[in-house]
């Protein structure tokens, strides 16, 4: 596995959707959060992502950030919530390309490469996707870049 270091992530006008979930839900979400965009009138115009928060084994469910990128600026509604940027900066980042059920391996990878480079690595890590996953941690193949931030420099406006 490849880390870059020093790396940033910018997306402007986004909708945001904050909530416990699933593991093999994550298709209906976005679903239903696509769904909220097109009744708002606006377009989706690029690669989902997701921050993973915590993930609850027994309980198999996930919290989590799921962001769709946006054509135009939207109302906040309920657990929608309307962000004109999400900058993410001092990343160490990698390219992954396989089955989801191996994320939790390399999340632990970047955390314990990340400590041999002597950086302290803030959570969640952001994964963007090439294509919307349908589950988490699953067996889905899936390819993706997981930016992992190091001393808190994230800003959400």
């Amino acid at each position: 596995m490849d880390i870059i270091r020093n790396t940033s992530y910018q997306k402007y006008k986004l909708v945001r959707f904050r909530g416990e979930i699933g593991v093999s839900e994550l298709g209906d979400a976005l679903n239903e959060l696509t769904d909220y965009v097109r009744t708002e009138g606006a377009k989706r115009v690029g690669s989902s992502m997701t921050a993973i928060h915590l993930l609850h084994l027994e309980t198999k469910k996930v919290d989590i950030e799921i962001f769709l990128p946006l054509d135009k600026k939207i109302l906040s509604k309920g657990d929608y919530e309307y962000l004109d940027r999400l900058e993410l900066y001092n990343c160490i980042t990698t390219h992954f390309k396989g089955g989801s059920y191996f994320l939790p391996n390399l999340y632990t990878e970047m955390y314990h490469r990340a400590k041999n480079m002597e950086l302290e690595l803030k959570m969640p890590f952001y994964n963007v996707f090439s294509k919307d996953p349908k589950e988490i941690f699953g067996v889905e193949l899936v390819e993706l870049f997981v930016y992992a931030v190091a001393n808190d420099k994230i800003e959400r406006i």
